[in-house]
């Protein structure tokens, strides 16, 4: 069985006697004691305060007296938390009688009696003390039960003592507030009251009892004093120190940081506080004449701060608080009016504690009441002040699931009213409280979905959210979060077509849409898990899932749709994931308008391009001629940065010319031969061509293909065989297809002489030995005829003039299905503003589909190609009709045919010519002669494999233009070929010099124009170049997407 009797009280006793307990000779020492107190105890913590300086003021006026002397009586608190309680007296002769001494008795209270303080502070400031003992009865003191008492005694009357020691509400107040303070910070408090010195212990007692009755028990609890000290002195334990008048001189160091009260000099020092901002300082003035009232506000605050630190018991601002809190409970409504949100907010700050609820009831009844009062302000239209709404809102989080239904009524009435006011951001600040609790922010839009306010509270509060979302990501996140606290916003009709909208918005601002569209479909999966996971209660609604589709359908659609193809890396398009579903993409397809089906081919076949292993030319098949040279542009885009072997297969598609087109093997070089990153790539290029069914048939390269490798050599590479380590690694070791067209090459590149030896090389040999033969019968004659005198005669001169027959040159008959020709733009006053491009199209089909709006003019000379903006093309095309199918096929001219080389089939076999008037070699040649020429070999012309080395238009960017507008210009040729007597342009033929009389040489036909048949071309479009002069498009190439088009003179109409 516990024992609940208390701990008893020790007795100790000090003065100077003959001996003591501690020493055996005459001195100060304890001469008695109670058993229970530890003898270390007595010397650390009793001896310390066993001390007595007598008043100045008695000891000069040579005061016989003891009881005049005042009375030191001590109270303070041990580490141990027991309370010592003591009073030392003067004695004018000790026990021998020649000298004054004192006498010391204290009562140490245990500590768990040590809280009696609180309420028997009076009895304990009049405690009765021994003040002499002889030694000779022993030095065992008896332990009691209570503190011995004068007897009963009135209270002290508050006002009267402040009156008689001339202590006014502002100096009460300031001494009240450093007391306090000086129990938990390390100043003491120095009081020098306006008393004579007899008479300091007695008001000190009476002041003492006043500020014990208006301090809160925490403060009792730790409060120490002395009631007379003849000079201030820092004791431990020792708050407040009663001290002789005369002793607080001002400028003493001793003092100089502590609270000081001169009440002689009507001094304070140190005490820096404002009164009148210190509610309690007001509350316990007000109490002076209301004990009663006092004590039930201290209950009041032990109860309130029960489960709290100790800090917050004794810091001077809580009671700041509770006194309020107090009186407003007590009715006092304007303490709350002039402080609402203090009021309000300090309130919670005492019930954030665990079970705050149940144990403040007091304090959580005067929340309520102010809430109520608040609710009946905004009924009537008023707008609450945002801290107001925070603080309802954190009384939510803390205990108001109870007053849910109050309080999200409350918060829809005051966004209602602030909404009507047009007060913007007062309800976007509103909002954002109630988001920063989640479970809050649950509750209200629960009940708007529910309560038919969504269309005022709802749908303006979503639509900024979905606003000011950055990317399509964070829309994602909303409908997500959305979705799974308010899963019935799912079906809600506004929010989903304005999710679908703002994903629709923000993705037409990404960088990378390909990329956010991949994201949004991983982000749909997370999501939807998450939804999963959510464990809905009793007869609660799953998210709709039908809403993540409708999304990703959007996403997905707006990449089918709206994407820019031309802006398109191929890593994106190659990521778009519904390119792996053919068929179905075609059938999704099949349901919009002709721009979207023509948009998906494009995709689909440039997807498969990029993706197959092997892809070939049927990944065009069913692609019109412009969703074809779209296609090809992308491909064309994505390879001239990757131009490698492994690519190669793939490049050729891009060049690919469809049907009997076949390839466009000039173009394909020179793309390969301008994006190459050095001259080896192209020699790896035709390496592996030769062996590849769309470059070489059974019997060797396909003429055109052999043509143009010859022309490359020819024009961008002369000094090719001069490299010894590329001629050993791929002239010498290629594939025997491959080996008649090096040595060709290399013929063609050898000096003119050499050609010529290694032509005629059989006639040479049989000239010489001919020659040889002659020779000798000759010089044998002539030596015959000089013997017999023959050239002694001098000989009949004869001349025989043999006319040269006139050479008539063919001209060129020009078939492109697109020719373009420049002409200067002129003001009214004659004046050259610019230039401008007039396009003659044979099909109106080609016309309406031409999109001249985009043409670039690249350079022969090496220079920047120049793109113009703006344009505005003026286009007059006939009205389309249908032809033929087998006439079409049969009068079809393309326009990246080279002319006069003819194009073949991806077999390998030659095509047939389109016009034969234009080719000078037949298309079907042996192995080994279908290199030779069939022309005469005296004229000195040399013909190019299966025709001519003129290039006509080129449908990809590989074909170089070259000569001044006004010239009629499409080859690829020598430099020098401008020249008379040197490589002709136009039949690319190489004659002799001009002869003396200016005429033409023998065997070269002087140049011509093309003939173009006017009748053939109906159709036109012309594009005006506003800032680019005649002289500017000298060197360039007119290339309309990859396609470039024929420059020719101004025909004569």
């Amino acid at each position: 069985m516990e024992n609940t009797t208390p701990k008893p009280i020790q007795q100790q006793l000090y003065t100077r006697e003959r001996r003591g307990i501690f020493r055996s000779t005459e001195g100060f020492d304890t001469i008695g004691r109670s058993k229970g107190l530890d003898h270390s105890f007595i010397k650390k913590t009793l001896h310390p305060f066993c001390a007595y300086d007598a008043p100045a003021e008695l000891l000069a006026r040579g005061e016989k007296d003891t009881a005049v002397y005042p009375d030191a009586l001590h109270l303070y608190h041990t580490d141990n938390d027991q309370t010592v309680i003591g009073r030392s007296v003067y004695q004018s002769a000790d026990f021998t009688g020649l000298r004054s001494a004192f006498f010391t008795h204290n009562y140490v209270i245990p500590r768990e009696r040590s809280e009696d303080v609180v309420t028997d502070y009076a009895s304990w400031l009049h405690a009765d003390f021994v003040e002499t003992y002889d030694i000779e009865q022993g030095v065992d003191l008896p332990e009691l039960n209570t503190i011995p008492s004068k007897g009963v005694r009135r209270p002290v009357d508050a006002s009267s003592v402040l009156a008689s020691l001339n202590i006014d509400e502002k100096m009460f107040k300031q001494l009240l507030f450093a007391v306090m303070a000086a129990t938990t910070v390390k100043k003491k408090v120095y009081i020098a009251l306006d008393v004579p010195a007899e008479q300091i212990s007695t008001y000190a007692k009476q002041l003492l009892e006043v500020l014990y009755g208006s301090m809160p028990y925490a403060f009792r609890k730790l409060l120490g004093f002395l009631t007379y000290a003849n000079e201030p002195q820092s004791k431990k334990g020792i708050h407040v120190m009663f001290v002789e008048r005369g002793s607080l001189r001002p400028g003493d160091r001793n003092v100089e940081k502590d609270f000081a009260f001169d009440l002689v000099a009507k001094r304070v020092a140190n005490v820096d506080v404002d009164p009148s901002k210190q509610a309690y300082l007001d509350f316990a003035w007000s109490n002076l004449g209301r004990p009663d009232r006092a004590e039930h506000f201290y209950q009041f605050a032990e109860q309130m701060l029960a489960d709290m630190d100790m800090m917050r018991s004794t810091s001077v601002s809580s009671y700041n608080e509770l006194s309020v809190f107090y009186q407003i409970e007590e009715g006092n409504e304007t303490l709350f009016d002039d402080n609402k949100t203090t009021v309000l907010r300090g309130i919670l700050d005492y019930m954030t504690t665990p079970e705050a609820i149940s144990s403040k009831v007091r304090l959580n009844d005067i929340f309520l009441a102010r809430f109520d009062q608040e609710f009946d302000l905004i009924k009537q239209g008023h707008i609450p002040e945002l801290a107001i709404v925070e603080v309802f809102k954190d009384y939510y989080r803390i205990c108001g699931k109870s007053n849910e239904g109050k309080i999200v009524t409350y918060l829809m009435v005051a966004i209602s009213h602030a909404l009507s006011a047009k007060r913007k951001e007062v309800v976007a600040s509103f909002y954002k409280v109630i988001e920063s609790n989640p479970r809050l922010s649950k509750a209200f839009f629960d009940m708007v979905l529910s309560s038919g306010f969504a269309k005022q509270l709802f749908e303006p509060y979503i639509l900024e959210k979905f606003t000011v979302a950055p990317k399509t990501k964070d829309v994602m996140q909303l409908v997500g979060v959305w979705g799974k606290n308010h899963p019935t916003v799912t079906r809600n009709a506004y929010f989903v077509d304005l999710a679908k909208a703002q994903l629709l918005a923000k993705l037409r601002k990404e960088s990378d849409p390909v990329r956010a569209v991949n994201g949004l479909l991983e982000q749909q999966v997370k999501l939807e898990r998450d939804w999963e996971m959510k464990q809905p209660g009793a007869g609660a609604t799953m998210p709709d899932f039908a809403l993540m589709d409708q999304l990703a359908y959007a996403a997905n659609l707006f990449l089918l749709t709206e994407i820019d193809l031309d802006k398109l890396t191929k890593d994106q398009l190659l990521n778009i994931q519904f390119l792996k579903e053919r068929k179905e993409v075609k059938l999704w397809a099949a349901k919009f308008d002709a721009r979207i089906k023509s948009q998906a081919a494009v995709m689909l076949a440039a997807y498969a391009w990029f993706t197959d292993d092997q892809p070939d030319e049927n990944l065009f098949n069913g692609l019109s001629p412009m969703e074809l040279d779209r296609v090809q542009q992308l491909g064309c885009q994505w390879l001239q940065e990757h131009i490698e072997p492994e690519q190669f297969s793939r490049l050729a598609l891009a060049f690919y010319q469809g049907g009997q087109a076949g390839i466009n093997y000039s173009g394909l070089l020179n793309f390969v031969r301008r994006h190459a990153k050095d001259q080896e790539v192209i020699y790896q290029f035709i390496q592996w061509s030769a062996g590849e069914q769309m470059f070489a048939g059974e019997r060797g390269l396909v003429p055109a293909y052999a043509a143009a490798i010859i022309s490359y050599f020819k024009n961008h590479d002369r000094d090719a065989f001069k490299k010894k380590d590329m001629v050993k690694k791929y002239f010498h070791a290629a594939k025997p297809k491959l080996k008649p067209v090096y040595t060709k090459v290399e013929t063609e590149l050898s000096t003119p002489f050499v050609k010529f030896i290694r032509r005629n090389r059989r006639q040479l040999m049989r000239t010489i030995v001919f020659a040889g033969f002659f020779l000798v019968v000759v010089v044998g004659g002539l030596f015959g005829l000089q013997a017999m005198g023959v050239f002694d005669k001098e000989p009949e001169k004869i001349v025989e003039v043999t006319p040269t027959p006139p050479v008539v040159a063919t001209p060129e008959v020009i078939k492109d299905e697109i020719v373009v020709y420049a002409e200067p733009v002129t003001s009214t006053e004659g004046k050259v503003e610019g230039s401008k491009l007039v396009f003659l199209i044979r099909d109106p089909g080609t016309c309406k589909a031409f999109d001249a709006s985009s043409i670039t003019l690249e350079s022969t000379a090496g220079e920047e190609p120049i793109t113009p903006t703006g344009l505005k093309p003026e286009a007059k095309c006939e009205a389309v009709v249908a032809p033929d199918t087998d006439d079409k096929n049969k009068d079809k001219t393309d326009s990246s045919d080279v002319s006069g080389e003819g194009t073949t089939t991806l077999d390998g076999a030659d095509a047939s010519t389109k016009d034969e008037t234009t080719s000078n070699g037949s298309g079907d040649t042996s192995k080994e002669d279908q290199l030779e020429v069939k022309g005469s070999e005296g004229t000195g012309k040399t013909d190019e494999v299966a025709g001519t080395a003129t290039e006509d238009t080129s449908k990809k960017d590989g074909t170089t233009v070259k000569g001044t507008v006004g010239e009629a210009v499409g080859t690829e040729s020598d430099p020098t070929s401008k020249e008379v007597g040197k490589t002709d342009d136009v039949t690319g033929t190489e004659g002799t010099s001009n002869a003396v009389d200016g005429t033409t040489g023998t065997g070269t036909p002087a140049p011509t124009k093309p003939i173009l048949n006017l009748a053939e071309y109906k159709n036109s479009i012309t594009v005006v170049l506003s800032d680019l002069m005649m002289d500017t498009l000298v060197d360039r190439v007119i290339m309309v997407g990859t396609q470039s088009i024929r420059l020719i003179e101004k025909p004569m109409l």
